[in-house]
């Protein structure tokens, strides 16, 4: 007779502990596939640049890469998709004061030619820009529009670039025989 009220035991125990699980993984699912953040875009968006020139204009060598860290595939948005370049405003706050910005020929498309991108892939997209203006601290936005569900998602990036030739002029040397200063 204690043998049958062990076996119960052990049986009413056994069947608490697998209703337990069955809900302790209900609600780890609802949370981690359905109302968590793990099948959601992760982007990594990065923005550099570097002035060009071929001795009379300049120009800006614009490079835009954008890697999914996410677990799922996204769908990429060309309509307010791309890249606004700003230069210093003429009449700035006094100091200290954040920076204002003039915009200098609109926004610029980018990822034209991408539709999507697979988790873990990067891509890159390149512009070279023909300035109207000589070297001199940009500011770069950049906003990458994604499709997701019933919304879009964007991903916004900011850089400010401060002047530097790819091939800057070298002075030139004195000859062997005179003496460096």
């Amino acid at each position: 007779m204690v043998l049958t009220d062990l076996t119960t035991t052990a049986e009413v125990v056994s069947s608490a502990v697998t209703t337990t699980a069955v809900i302790v993984a209900g609600v780890w699912t609802y949370f981690k596939f359905i109302k968590g953040r793990g099948f959601r875009p992760h982007l990594d968006v990065a923005t550099s640049a570097l002035w060009v020139s071929d001795g009379e204009t300049f120009d800006l060598e614009v490079t835009l890469r954008l890697k999914n860290i996410g677990s799922s595939k996204v769908e990429l948005i060309q309509k307010g998709t791309g890249i606004q370049i700003s230069r210093l405003a003429d009449n700035q706050s006094p100091a200290p004061a954040e920076a204002r910005w003039d915009s200098i020929g609109g926004v610029f498309e980018v990822f034209v030619k991408h539709e999507w991108i697979e988790p873990s892939e990067t891509i890159e997209d390149e512009l070279l820009v023909r300035m109207p203006c000589d070297p001199q601290v940009l500011q770069l936005e950049s906003r990458v529009v994604l499709a997701w569900k019933r919304e879009n998602i964007s991903v916004h990036s900011r850089r400010v670039l401060t002047p530097r030739l790819a091939h800057p002029p070298w002075p030139s040397l004195p000859p062997l025989n005179e003496e460096y200063p």
